[in-house]
């Protein structure tokens, strides 16, 4: 019988994340936030210090949220603002935080602008949050707030594609001022990560790795980390791509170096699961599930060797179908994961709905367990 050409790497699904089989418990973080912003202030209608409370006998009170919040003391609509988006409710927060921009007081203007602009950041609204760090720091350069909006600008355009000035920020900023420890290998990491996207491999392989040494074993900077070894992970699979299954004795080369960066890039996901970060768990699964999926179509079409005959060609590609379809059922478990890992964490955000989206392509519409499932 004839021997395939090359050969195939069925690799074992590692267990990235661990399975929630409980559902939450009544204390959630959440509700510990919620708790707290009520004692502080209330989201609702609190009573406040020096505030009307409604009453049935006729005393003055608020008839809009807005006059409720200019009754309140500027500090408290912060600590509500913040209590919001912590809750995930980014209009009540940003409501707040516009009302404190409104107020115009010098003390707390640059606050509320750069939280605007973090809300944006976190629901991916990336323009919109620049907008707001460069007000913040061309209104209020000296501001306690300003160097924060630095390195958060830094960081969404990158998310941008806007790869040099995102490094031109990190290098000004390295340059500029006495760092900690931590802040400086964050800049590091910030750096790095600019230089890998812009195509500075090998420098920025180096930066990130140097830097994610110096952290291990650490409980800081669990974020930053995620995200550094996200871009590791995404580098290695682009990499992986670049390697076309064509020719005989090629292709089975080129076969094994992307099995080798596959395999190294899932390490990174492990390394990201441990971190427990969901938003770059999530990146990490789609991009290995992509992955997965890409090298299954290129095996599938393939070339045969030019010396098979007709008959042979077609049972070689029966061969290739049969040991090709465990990447695409590999591929179909990394979406679903990712899924899963979405509903568990609450994340929501473009990448859930990816995640969706191609697993549902592949297996179809699965019944979709909720958060309160025993």
């Amino acid at each position: 019988m004839m021997r395939l050409v090359g050969c195939f790497v069925l690799w074992n699904l590692m267990a990235l994340v661990g399975r929630a089989d409980e559902a939450p418990s009544e204390e959630t973080a959440e509700q510990a936030v919620l708790d707290e912003s009520v004692q502080t202030g209330g989201l609702e209608t609190p009573q406040v210090e020096g505030v009307p409370n409604a009453s049935s006998d006729g005393e003055e009170q608020a008839h809009t949220l807005e006059e409720l919040w200019a009754q309140m003391d500027s500090e408290v609509v912060l600590d509500q603002a913040l209590a919001r988006r912590e809750i995930g409710d980014f209009v009540g927060s940003t409501e707040r935080l516009i009302h404190l921009e409104q107020r115009n007081e010098d003390a707390l203007l640059p606050v509320a602008t750069f939280h605007l602009g973090l809300n944006h950041e976190l629901q991916e609204e990336y323009r919109l949050a620049v907008a707001a760090y460069q007000t913040v720091l061309a209104q209020w350069p000296a501001s306690n707030v300003a160097v924060d909006a630095s390195f958060r600008m830094a960081i969404c355009l990158a998310d941008l594609g806007q790869y040099s000035e995102s490094l031109h920020i990190a290098k000004r900023m390295e340059q500029v001022g006495e760092w900690s420890p931590l802040d400086t290998l964050s800049l590091t990491l910030v750096h790095g990560i600019a230089e890998l996207r812009k195509g500075k491999t090998r420098r920025g392989t180096k930066r990130l790795q140097s830097a994610l040494a110096g952290l291990e074993g650490s409980a800081d900077l669990t974020w930053m980390r995620a995200r550094a070894r996200a871009a590791l992970a995404m580098e290695m699979l682009k990499q992986a791509a670049d390697y076309p299954l064509k020719g005989n004795r090629r292709a089975a080369r080129n076969l094994k170096r992307r099995a080798f960066l596959m395999s190294a890039a899932e390490k990174q996901v492990v390394a990201i699961a441990v971190l427990n970060e969901p938003e770059y768990i999530l990146e990490g699964l789609l991009g290995l599930g992509d992955a997965y999926l890409l090298l299954y179509e290129d095996m599938i079409g393939a070339p045969p060797p030019r010396s098979l005959t007709d008959e042979q060609v077609v049972f070689y590609k029966e061969q290739v179908a049969n040991q090709a379809a465990i990447l695409r059922e590999k591929a179909a478990r990394y979406y679903d994961e990712g899924v899963g890992v979405s509903i568990r964490t609450r994340w929501i955000g473009m990448v859930s709905q990816t995640l969706l989206q191609r697993r549902d392509a592949l297996v179809g519409p699965l019944e979709t367990p909720t958060t309160e499932s025993p």
